[in-house]
């Protein structure tokens, strides 16, 4: 048993972490939170902060061998998709249960993804994975409208539909704004379906569907949800 005071390094430290925090505090645990901005409101609830963007997974890793020194650091959390690699990372280095950094690659990875779901016989959009946006002739093969996003974003960042073939070169630059690979995508309207659960000692405890909604073309970002499904 250590004798070091138990803290968690939370990253990110945005309005949604001052819960997070709150709830590590009543559980008697050290907060540390990091942010890439120096002025996110969750800050000043924390015992400390560290400047350092979520997606930077070295800097996080060396953060939290250092704070194992002076904390008993019992784990890393992120909130968002942005940190799920680092916290991987961080718990494999310190021996910690976690979900393994190859799996959270391969969730964040939608080609090598969708590439198990169709080994598996799962339905799934048709893709094909650009570096730049292909040639007119190529264009005007394609039944629109599609969908154009980086390969491996996450938050809806980068995405945009497409009704013609003039519009897939803005498409593919703001793409490869959040990544170097792009991934074209059938176009389906409609809702997201979110399946909560949580993964206690190898044991997926299932908590509820709910119903994800997106902002109207030709940007699909996440306005609002609720749960249970309808």
């Amino acid at each position: 048993m250590s004798n070091l005071p138990p803290a968690i390094l939370i990253i990110g430290a945005g309005h949604m972490q001052r819960e997070h925090i709150r709830w590590a505090h009543s559980l008697g645990l050290a907060t540390i939170v990091t942010d890439f901005r120096d002025d996110a409101p969750a800050i000043e609830m924390a015992d400390e902060y560290y400047q350092i963007s979520g997606s930077d997974e070295e800097a996080l890793s060396a953060l939290a061998s250092q704070l194992n020194k002076k904390f008993n650091l019992i784990g890393a959390y992120s909130g968002s998709d942005f940190g799920l690699a680092a916290v991987a990372k961080i718990h494999r280095q310190l021996r910690l249960p976690g979900c393994p950094p190859e799996a959270v690659s391969l969730s964040l990875n939608k080609s090598a993804a969708k590439k198990i779901w169709l080994s598996l016989g799962l339905p799934t959009p048709k893709m094909a994975l650009w570096k730049e946006a292909p040639a007119k002739p190529d264009l005007l093969k394609l039944t629109y409208p599609i969908i154009i996003k980086p390969l491996d974003a996450c938050g809806s960042q980068g995405v945009t539909s497409v009704s013609t073939p003039d519009g897939v070169a803005d498409a593919v630059t703001l793409a490869k704004q959040y990544g170097e690979q792009v991934l074209m995508e059938e176009y389906f309207d409609g809702y997201g379906i979110d399946t909560i659960g949580i993964m206690w000692q190898g044991r997926f405890i299932p908590c509820g569907i709910g119903d994800r909604y997106f902002s109207k073309p030709p940007y699909h970002f996440p306005t609002h949800g609720f749960g249970p499904s309808a």
